[in-house]
């Protein structure tokens, strides 16, 4: 069985399925739909597959611009249509598409600043009068309460490419996936409490980390051994495709 066939099935499968989803995989998803620098969660994270559809497909839609007017003239009117199956193929593919969440861990604040006092007097100095004074700034004692869960909503096209795919073409391929699904209202549901990436729909690539052997990654530094090295290249391009709303999922 062929790498992708392998994880489509591994993703039907419950218990399976929750092992392609390991915690560093995870936490580069929630940083790729979610602005994780505004939020105090950690892990240990956990996925719910609420919604699960394999072989998922949506109608590439084109656009046609035009005009009309009256015969024998008149004030000329302008329309937009959008129409499906145009192009290159009738459908856009997504090997998966999920729905559900990944749910993290709050971290309490620490060090909340509870008062601060200030005292100013005035007082003289050979270029005048001035200004001096003190501030205390009084602290709560630290929260030393357990992590509490948060769930994340997620709504996500799983793309799965064995090694030796395009970067390039995925990434294009992986930005048109995402403008036709939300065309047709495939997306996370807007919740004003929590700081989403502006994409409103995660794109997910489950990739063999072998990929992450090839050196032209970046990523790294020399004396690192081939497992440190290969983590290295895949959190710094998890970093970098988070800015693009697209996160990683490396199988061993």
């Amino acid at each position: 069985m062929n790498y992708k066939d392998k994880i489509l099935v591994s993703l039907t499968d419950d218990t399976s399925r929750l092992q392609l989803f390991n915690d560093q995989s995870l936490e580069q998803l929630v940083a790729a739909a979610y602005e994780v620098d505004q939020m105090n969660i950690e892990g240990p994270y956990q996925p719910i597959f609420e919604e699960l559809q394999f072989g998922f497909s949506v109608p590439k839609l084109g656009v046609l611009d035009g005009m009309w007017s009256p015969v024998g003239g008149g004030e000329k009117v302008e329309a937009r249509f959008q129409v499906s199956g145009l192009g290159d193929g009738s459908s856009v593919w997504v090997d998966a598409l999920w729905r559900g969440a990944i749910v993290a861990r709050t971290v309490p604040a620490n060090s909340k600043i509870t008062a601060v006092q200030n005292e100013w007097t005035e007082v003289e100095t050979s270029d005048g009068k001035v200004q001096q004074g003190a501030v205390q700034v009084t602290f709560a004692p630290p929260d030393n309460s357990a992590p509490s869960p948060k769930r994340l909503p997620i709504t996500a096209a799983l793309l799965i490419r064995d090694e030796g795919f395009s970067v390039t073409d995925l990434l294009s391929e992986s930005k048109h996936i995402r403008e036709q699904l939300i065309s047709e209202g495939i997306q996370t549901k807007r919740d004003p409490d929590l700081p989403r990436r502006k994409p409103p729909l995660l794109v997910a690539w489950i990739i063999p980390g072998k990929v992450f052997d090839d050196a032209d990654w970046p990523g790294g530094t020399a004396g690192m051994d081939a497992t440190a090295l290969r983590d290295a290249r895949r959190d710094t391009a998890g970093k970098w495709l988070a800015q693009e709303g697209i996160g990683l999922v490396v199988t061993p």
